[in-house]
């Protein structure tokens, strides 16, 4: 019998750490640490905005250092953690024109490696707004020649802001997906190695660098299972990490839907929920089971997703949804709307539940 390369890594690696493979026994447990990263708190630009127009740099050294600290003692943290940098590559030179000078007058003032984190974020950010999200020969050569060269000025900052702090998980991140864009498939091994080595215990960014290791990238799902196999040894510590599992799963659930195979979808998204359940677990199996006309269980994944987080900003939109397939449910009329509700596309799906 042949055994798996994956297993014989994984084997490999607990006899070498002296680690038993721990087990996922607690499953309530893993969806607690999840609604409890989704409720961590990042700051609004706008909230930032006023720190940077006034020079305070060193306050915001100050804030952005209280994420960091915040994952240290807490792995459930480390998503806000990086969102907090990830506002920054959300505001574009068109949305707000000062923020490149701003962003290097922090750098030049305390050096930190959160300054030059934070414009790494932003080059990148205007690096992705060329590139876009269409297909990569579908990009005119224009547009993504000028991505390469912002992509190249952000992979300058990120490094030296891991270079100051080792444990700088959102650089390795967005090194992670600067290098898959560019194609630099070495730099994007050598950064997942280096970073788990600094941060062993991180479930972000061997989820990015897993999500690389596609097929559509590339790479294979079995490539994909290899680092989350390695990953359970530090489980103890984040629990986050047994949704790697669940995350692989997710995209080819994901391609089941672009194929229209929603069984397939239902499935893949039934077994991923045993490695916990997401908000983008429930709403995509929710939309599988309403394609194949299983309303009722669209509306418990519905339902279950607004209780994982009812304050959010998705709440209101998810209820809407909930009311518009009851109310074509109960139509008695209704040939034309049950013909609307069968097909609505994922995408007109999802943008109702925004």
């Amino acid at each position: 019998m042949k055994i798996p390369a994956g297993l014989i890594a994984t084997l490999t690696l607990l006899i070498m750490t002296g680690c038993s493979q721990p087990e996922l026994t607690d499953l309530q447990e893993l969806n607690a640490a999840y609604i409890k990263q989704i409720h961590y708190s990042t700051p609004a630009f706008v909230e930032i905005m006023p720190y940077l127009e006034t020079g305070q740099y060193a306050e915001l050294d100050a804030m952005f250092a209280e994420f960091e600290e915040r994952f240290q003692d807490d792995p459930s943290a480390e998503y806000s953690f990086i969102q907090a940098y990830a506002v920054f590559a959300d505001i574009g030179r068109s949305d707000y024109p000062p923020l490149m000078s701003q962003l290097t007058a922090w750098i030049d003032t305390t050096g930190s490696a959160m300054a030059y984190t934070a414009r790494g974020f932003f080059l990148a950010g205007e690096g992705f707004r060329f590139r876009g999200t269409r297909y990569l020969d579908a990009v005119p050569e224009q547009d993504l020649a000028d991505a390469r060269i912002f992509w190249s000025l952000a992979l300058g900052d990120l490094r030296e802001a891991v270079r100051l702090n080792p444990g700088m998980t959102p650089a390795y991140q967005q090194i992670i997906g600067v290098a898959a864009q560019s194609g630099k498939r070495t730099l994007r091994q050598q950064t997942f190695e280096a970073a788990i080595k600094a941060v062993p215990h991180s479930y972000q960014i061997r989820q990015m660098h897993a999500f690389y290791m596609q097929p559509r990238w590339g790479g294979s799902y079995e490539d994909a299972e290899l680092i989350a196999d390695q990953a359970v040894v530090h489980a103890g510590r984040n629990p986050h990490l047994w949704r790697l599992h669940g995350d692989i799963l997710d995209n080819q659930a994901y391609d089941c839907i672009t194929d229209k195979d929603y069984s397939c979808a239902i499935e893949r998204y039934t077994e991923a929920m045993k490695f916990g359940s997401t908000l983008s677990r429930l709403q995509r199996r929710a939309f599988s089971y309403y394609s194949v006309g299983q309303h009722d269980a669209a509306l418990q994944d519905i339902e279950t997703a607004i209780a994982m987080n009812p304050e959010g900003p998705a709440s209101e939109a998810a209820m809407r949804l909930m009311d518009w397939i009851r109310e074509h449910q109960n139509n008695q009329a209704a040939g034309s709307a049950r013909q609307k509700l069968r097909n609505l596309s994922f995408w007109e799906f999802s943008e109702i539940w925004q």
